[in-house]
């Protein structure tokens, strides 16, 4: 006979903060018949659900297993004594030992005589049980057992696979992580609670240390009252750590087998796990069994990517420290010696920064200055570009003055960061560089790159400093042909696509929107000589979509084909065909090609032009485009279904399978497409992906509209807008075409049965401006949302504080503290403003914002 404690809830310490949308959140699934909280330890599973049945005083049966349960015949009985507990009658009759749940239910639930009222069974810490047996007999209790009786099965394992068929059935559900964490409100009603005053920064702080964990939450708070706090510094951590980690020590740490632990600490200087990774730190062991391993034994990982054949796992933040900190005072583990391997791993499979991370930490400045170099032109993006100066910053000296693609690449990403005085420092080193080469004459290798490298980023950066030296492309190019004649014919075929790789090779990813694009146009016509008509727009287009301007892409091709027409000029047609259909095929994830060549078509058709269209069927003709088939869609479908079914649709297969959708509604087959999007609806919410969220549910409005109901596309609109208000998006809704703004405009139509608030009210009206401007540019033009200064901007309150304060001379550390918050929330609030600007630069943004009195400069 087993204590009581293995059949009662967690004790509610007054002290706790109810958990109003947690329970709430449980209430809205109190109609299924089977549902999983799935979730690491410490994010309150059990507290939440303890909460629940307190709320609303429901009728349950608890019970909290343990690895002694882990057997059919001893799972029967233990669960047959929770019944008894809650219904001492049953005493009176024998259980038969029988594993068949159907057995079961007739003689335990079914012989119960009274009243019907709704009953919870909550199996607490499922994650003892992998018996197969048992998995098997849940599952058949929850199809057998009668309508009032609803299974709650809380665990931090994933759910066994003899379950995942009864997912597709709507009586199921699955409550994870995501929806388990605490929100920024409701750690500030924690602290309220607990009687500590807290500012808003402190709690934005905090929220940032914990992600929403309730052990790292519950131990800031203990740190507090225990150091006698008033408020928080949240600039001394330390003071809190030591109770995080007492916490681990005593619930996780002493319950992990020595080999468990063994490998999370060597595997601790990364925070995010490939199994392929892992066994190169962890040889002799089997990386991919060890993580799943720790995974199901509580260690704090979650599941980043499922691919269906490996899975990515992911650190909480705070364990990962936590393992760092005990790897530190672990005579066995050599951290130094481990980010060496990693860097090597990094580095082979092109994870560049991660790789340059990994060394800095090693202090192994060699290979840092060594993989600087090859992976400085052209395999960084721009963001990695504007955070390598960080990694040159810890060079010592010496490393840097070895190379002058050293000095051009700490240059330009000093540019980029806004340091302007030191980039002009070491735009007058390249200078110096620059000169000694033309003079000595000889070109090796690695000063052809540096070359190009460097008329590259002038190009780019053409206002950077008028008194800089002025660099002709007649030298450029005679340099480059080898030859130190500085008379070199300007038709030389290698001249363009030389300084035009410069550019590529050293910022394949940049903005180069404005100015930088007609210097390049120049330089275009300058180097082509010739004056073909409409063929200088389309190698510019080709040009913009090198760097991944697709929008500028198709703008070129377009007014290419349009000079073209009017020329009758062979030169520019087919070519600005073929980067059309490019353009928009890279642009929009095309891979139906009927839909591909519409948007063709629709270009063409803007244009008025009968004989360019008789033109374009001769090129697809000529090009033997074939359209998506029928069958080749139910292969999709096939693939669509046979991954759900495995669990194992990954971020990639997301996009495939939202192409497919738009496929379908195109082609007016709503249902499967309605059933797909809600597939996808579960994944978005799986990953956490809030712009996945928002497209599907967009995509769903457009559908459901298309097939008649109004109603239902107006409350997936609806949902949408709540979803994307808060940051503003604009672009993720007009993209999806007229049928947003239809469905906009009913909205506004019916808005006193829907009753918005004044926030959601105005973000539908910008929305539908913005959709008006956006479809009169595509039915018109064919520009697309490349112009989209005619489009509202919306901009939250503190993204206009940061806004201001990038106005100032003061660098991003300096406004984080005039904030009250961390460096890197400050750069993620500048990220969001540039993306809703389109611009890539402080002072672009600053210019535009007051050209739209956003601020007052």
């Amino acid at each position: 006979m087993l204590p009581k404690t293995n059949f009662l809830p967690p004790l509610l310490e007054n002290t706790l903060v109810e958990r109003v949308r947690i329970i709430t959140l449980l209430n809205d699934y109190a109609n299924k018949r089977l549902v999983f909280i799935q979730a690491p330890s410490g994010y309150g599973k059990s507290i939440a659900a303890a909460q629940f049945v307190k709320a609303y005083n429901h009728n349950y049966i608890w019970l909290n297993l343990e690895a002694r349960d882990n057997e059919i015949n001893c799972f029967i009985q233990v669960l047959f004594q929770a019944f008894c507990e809650a219904f001492p009658e049953l005493l009176e009759q024998p259980i038969h030992s029988t594993s068949d749940a159907t057995v079961f239910v007739k003689h335990v639930i079914n012989s119960r005589k009274g009243p019907t009222d709704a009953r919870y069974l909550f199996f607490n810490d499922y994650d003892c049980i992998n018996n197969s047996e048992i998995h098997k007999f849940i599952k058949e209790m929850a199809e057998t057992i009668p309508y009032c009786w609803h299974i709650y099965i809380l665990t931090n394992k994933a759910i066994p696979d003899v379950f995942i068929p009864l997912l597709l059935h709507s009586s199921v559900g699955v409550i994870e992580y995501d929806s388990l964490q605490f929100t920024k409100e409701e750690t500030s009603e924690y602290f309220d609670n607990a009687g500590l005053s807290m500012t808003k920064e402190d709690i934005d702080s905090i929220w940032q240390t914990s992600r929403g964990w309730a052990v790292g939450l519950t131990a800031i708070g203990l740190s507090a009252r225990r150091f006698s706090y008033n408020v928080l510094n949240p600039k001394d951590p330390e003071k809190y750590a030591g109770l995080v980690y007492d916490y681990l020590d005593e619930h996780l740490w002493g319950h992990l087998a020595q080999d468990i632990r063994t490998f999370l600490l060597k595997v601790s200087i990364t925070d995010l796990l490939y199994p392929e990774l892992c066994q190169a730190l962890c040889p002799g062991m089997k990386a991919a069994v060890y993580l799943q391993l720790a995974k199901d034994n509580g260690a704090m990982l979650i599941v980043e990517a499922n691919n269906g054949v490996s899975k990515k796992f992911r650190f909480h933040p705070m364990f990962q420290e936590y393992l760092l900190h005990k790897a530190k005072g672990h005579k066995r583990i050599h951290l130094k010696a481990q980010n060496e391997i990693a860097a090597e791993w990094y580095a082979q499979n092109h994870y560049y920064s991660h790789a340059l991370d990994c060394l800095l930490h090693s202090r192994n400045y060699d290979k840092l200055a060594t993989l600087l170099l090859e992976v400085t032109p052209g395999k960084l993006g721009t963001h990695e570009i504007m955070l390598s100066h960080i990694y040159l910053d810890a060079l010592p000296e010496e490393y840097i003055n070895k190379s002058s693609i050293l000095s051009c690449a700490s240059m330009f990403s000093n540019f980029l960061s806004g340091n302007m005085e030191v980039a002009a420092h070491w735009d007058n080193i390249c200078r110096e560089k620059y000169a000694e080469i033309k003079e000595h004459g000889v070109i090796t290798d690695q000063d052809d790159t540096f070359i190009r490298c460097y008329s590259g980023v002038k190009i780019l950066m053409p206002d950077f400093d008028v008194n800089n030296i002025q660099m002709s492309f007649e030298q450029d190019c005679a340099i480059l042909s080898g030859s130190r004649s500085k008379k070199v014919s300007l038709h030389v075929t290698m001249n363009l696509p030389s300084i035009l790789n410069g550019i590529r090779d050293f910022s394949g990813y940049l903005d180069v929107e404005g100015k930088k694009m007609k210097a390049i146009h120049a330089l275009v016509r300058k180097i082509n000589g010739a004056d073909w008509t409409g063929h200088d727009d389309i190698a510019s287009g080709e040009i913009a979509y090198q760097f991944n301007l697709l929008d500028r892409a198709q703008s070129c091709a377009i007014e290419g084909l349009n000079k073209g027409e009017k020329n009758s000029n062979i030169n520019a047609i087919f070519p600005g065909y073929a980067l059309l259909i490019t353009s928009l095929q890279k642009a929009g994830f095309y891979e139906d090609l009927d839909v591909l060549l519409e948007h063709v078509e629709t270009a063409i058709k803007t244009l008025g032009a009968e004989e360019l269209m008789q033109n374009f069927q001769a090129f697809r003709v000529k090009t033997k485009l074939e359209f998506l088939s029928e069958r080749e869609i139910d292969r999709w479908l096939d693939s669509f279904h046979n991954q759900y079914i495995k669990s194992s649709i990954g971020i990639a297969d997301y996009y495939r399978f939202s192409v497919l959708v738009r496929i379908l509604i195109r082609r007016k087959r709503y249902g499967v497409s309605l059933l797909i999007l809600e597939k996808l609806q579960d994944m978005a919410l799986l990953y956490n992906r809030r712009m996945f969220r928002i497209e599907v549910l967009v995509l769903k409005a457009v559908a459901q509209y298309c097939n008649g109901n109004k109603a239902e596309a107006n409350q997936a609109m609806l949902e949408a807008v709540e979803v994307g208000k808060e940051l503003g998006y604009i672009r993720i809704f007009i993209d999806e075409g007229s049928t947003v703004e239809m469905i906009l405009s009913h909205m506004l139509r019916e808005k006193s049965k829907f009753q918005y608030s004044k926030e959601t009210l105005e973000y539908i009206k910008q929305l539908l401006s913005a959709s008006k401007v956006h479809n009169i540019l595509m039915n018109e033009k064919l520009k697309g949302s490349v112009f989209m200064d005619d489009i509202p901007i919306n901009l939250s309150v503190t993204e206009r504080k940061v806004l201001h304060l990038l106005s100032t001379n003061l660098s991003n550390s300096e406004i984080a503290a005039e904030l009250g918050v961390t460096v890197s929330t400050i750069k993620s609030h500048t990220n969001t403003i540039y993306q809703k600007l389109q611009v890539s630069r402080r002072y672009e943004a600053v210019d535009k914002a007051a050209k739209l009195k956003l601020i007052k400069l």
